[in-house]
């Protein structure tokens, strides 16, 4: 599949989760890995609101996390987040990591998706 994406810290993202999702033979992050591929305009944007009606714990967003609501108290891994989403997620005592830092710290079955 073409990338058209030429950003070296993004290209290097999809290598290193794709080469977890191979070690560990997850579905998970070889679904994030393909939403990531998507075109730039078809990529997710998640208002925090959202991310609060789920259960779990740990969310994964594939893409932006905007600030409008709150989230509770979540550990959330996203490609970006907005000032505005990261200040809230830290203030109501979540934690808002890159993608990278999500997959090397959060070792938990209880990862959902948000799309």
């Amino acid at each position: 599949m073409i990338i058209g994406s030429d950003n070296p810290e993004f290209l290097k993202l999809l290598a290193f989760l794709e080469k977890k999702a191979r070690k560990e033979k997850s579905g998970l992050w070889k679904r994030v890995v393909e939403l990531l591929k998507k075109p730039r305009r078809r990529r997710v944007e998640v208002n925090l609101y959202k991310i609060g009606m789920f259960e779990s714990e740990f969310i994964i967003v594939p893409g932006k996390v905007l600030g409008v609501g709150d989230a509770g108290k979540k550990t959330i891994g996203a490609l970006s987040f907005s000032s505005a989403a990261r200040k809230r997620i830290e203030e109501g005592g979540g934690k808002a990591l890159s993608l990278t830092d999500f997959a090397e710290k959060v070792k938990s079955k209880n990862i959902m998706i948000v799309v």
